[in-house]
């Protein structure tokens, strides 16, 4: 039963993470390092990565998230390395992926937040609130 819930949650994050993502990449349409196509910001890896880890922590602790974090970071750095994405747009896909696995894990917490994405001149900005 505990299998289900973690397996449920993750499938849960990573479609709230890539609605976000490929919405965004979709939007903003920032080149690729490599030139490749403007599908760069932000890393729909380095966020489906960070869900994943995000929910095996929140699920089982730390002895398991340490261990996908950082499997999540050496995904990102690839991206990078690879001369897929820049930075930026890894940082912000793994930031894309933890906040939506905290919130389809929200229960889990005896605090939560919500997420949601705002247009503003120019970008748009992810908010968090705070649920006491």
């Amino acid at each position: 039963q505990k299998a289900a819930a973690v397996g449920r949650d993750i499938v849960r994050a990573q479609v709230l993470s890539q609605a976000l993502v490929q919405t965004v990449k979709h939007t903003v349409r920032r080149e690729r390092p490599d030139g490749s196509n403007k599908a760069a910001f932000p890393s729909g890896h380095s966020a489906s990565a960070f869900a994943t880890a995000t929910v095996l922590h929140r699920h089982y602790g730390w002895k398991i998230g340490v261990p996908a974090y950082a499997l999540g970071g050496y995904i990102s750095l690839a991206r990078m390395a690879w001369n897929r994405h820049h930075a930026t747009d890894v940082v912000m896909g793994a930031g894309f992926g933890i906040a939506s696995a905290r919130t389809v894990t929200m229960s889990l917490a005896k605090s939560k937040f919500s997420v949601g994405v705002q247009p503003t001149t120019g970008g748009a900005s992810l908010n968090f609130t705070k649920i006491p």
